[in-house]
């Protein structure tokens, strides 16, 4: 599912990943809330279901470049 073979790679968690980190670096702020990142850039600039959102969030909070907060809010970590 990160480097799927049968599906286009925008499809990926690789991708969509890559895409919302691109999109949190361009932010001035270190906190956004879940939700709102996925309403206003995620779904709108690039075909992607929440749960693949919520998978690559957890891909990227393995690699140690997001995390939460004690309000429940993505946390960039670079």
């Amino acid at each position: 599912m990160i480097l799927p073979r049968d599906i286009k790679p925008e499809y990926s968690l690789y991708f969509i990943g890559g895409k919302l980190l691109e999109t949190i670096k361009k932010q001035n702020a270190t906190e956004f809330d879940l939700l709102d990142l996925f309403q206003s850039h995620i779904s709108s600039s690039h075909d992607c279901s929440f749960n693949q959102y919520l998978l690559a969030i957890d891909w990227l909070y393995l690699l140690n470049l997001v995390s939460l907060n004690n309000e429940g809010q993505l946390q960039k970590c670079f």
